[in-house]
Formats: structure tokens, sequence, C-alpha cells
């Protein structure tokens, strides 16, 4: 009967923590408001062309958090920042694909290059200046 008694009360503490999260959810909005609400990132294209080059030799954006979107315009494509910091930044691209990363960088300017070999080499290359 002791068990009876501590199941009961463990089940009645677990339908009072249900009921207070119910109402918690209840005070502020949905959560799918919530995302549709927020403000989007700032986007910067940045094409990766069959000839082997982007479709700038600079691009210019805010400093802060922004998404850089990757658009395969042809052929097999990477693009990296020739900084430390950012290794592990890698978007890939193959023939029409995209990829798309969100990227916090402070004032300065970046170099952004294709690392696959040759690429950088025959042009695939550009400065990213942050303001």
């Amino acid at each position: 009967s002791g068990f009876l008694v501590a199941s009961v009360f463990a089940g009645s503490i677990l339908a009072g923590a249900s009921d207070v999260t119910e109402e918690v959810a209840l005070v502020g909005k949905p959560r799918e408001a919530q995302l549709t609400e927020a403000e989007p990132l700032p986007k910067l294209e940045i094409d990766a062309l069959p000839s082997n080059a982007f479709q700038a030799k600079e691009f210019e954006i805010q400093a802060g958090i922004t998404e850089i979107d990757y658009i395969g315009k042809g052929g097999g494509h990477r693009l990296k920042f020739k900084d430390a910091r950012f290794n592990w930044f890698d978007l890939v691209v193959n023939g029409t694909s995209t990829d798309a990363a969100p990227i916090e960088l402070e004032a300065g300017t970046y170099y952004i290059f294709c690392p696959i070999p040759g690429h950088e080499a025959a042009g695939m290359f550009a400065d990213l200046i942050v303001k």
C-alpha cells in the first residue's frame, strides 16, 4: 500500500507540473508566432560561376550576423574564409545547388575564396568588406 500511495503522490506532482507548463505557454505567444515575428537576417548572395569566379571581386555587408547564400551557377565549388577563426565555415555547391549559413563578422576586410585546386588561381576570390 506504501507503493500505491507513493505512486499516486508522484502522479499528482507530475500532473500538477504539466498544468503549470500549459498555463505558462498560454501567457506568451505561440512559438510559431515568435519565429515569424523575428527580423530576418540580412543576406548576401554570392554566385559561384562556371568560369571559376564569383559575380564580383568585392562584397559589402554590415557588421553583425549575415546569412551568406552561396548559389551554384555551374560546376562544383566551395566558399571559405582565409582566416583561421572561420575554418568551420565551408559552403559547398555543385551544379545549380545552393548552400547557406549565418556568420557573425566584425568590421574589417575578409578574403573569401574557393579552395578547390586551381579555382583561386583562376580568379575565384573576393574581398568581403564589413562596415
